[in-house]
């Protein structure tokens, strides 16, 4: 019961870093390939996120270990399985992605013009001719 709470939880989580730390990222520091574990830790800080699960948002935004990352003792190899979890889930098993590939997981849901889907507004233009 413990182990699917914990899991529970930290599902939860990496779900609000891809939808809430990537675009305060990307609007922080520009569109990258990976971020900065500082950019990273700063970005969690001032969106007020949770940082119980740090590596898993490193491994989310950042491909390859550094310094920093070898500070909080997340190895080339345990990035790497952390990155083979992730792209299990959102990937489809690619564990290549990037930063930006990240990014792509997040669709507005606001209509921006154009075309609609559903052919409500051709419908509602027909019933005002």
């Amino acid at each position: 019961m413990l182990d699917w709470m914990n899991r529970y939880r930290r599902n939860r989580m990496v779900d609000h870093y891809i939808t809430q730390l990537g675009p305060a990222l990307r609007k922080r520091y520009g569109l990258r390939e990976q971020y900065t574990v500082p950019q990273i830790q700063k970005t969690l800080v001032a969106i007020h996120l949770n940082t119980h699960y740090l590596a898993y948002a490193v491994a989310l935004y950042r491909h390859e270990a550094s310094r920093n990352t070898v500070n909080l003792r997340l190895s080339q190899t345990f990035l790497d399985s952390l990155r083979a979890e992730m792209a299990k889930r959102y990937f489809h098993g690619r564990d290549s992605y990037r930063a930006h590939d990240v990014l792509g997981l997040v669709k507005t849901s606001r209509w921006r013009g154009g075309r609609s889907a559903d052919g409500v507004r051709s419908w509602v233009a027909g019933a005002a001719d």
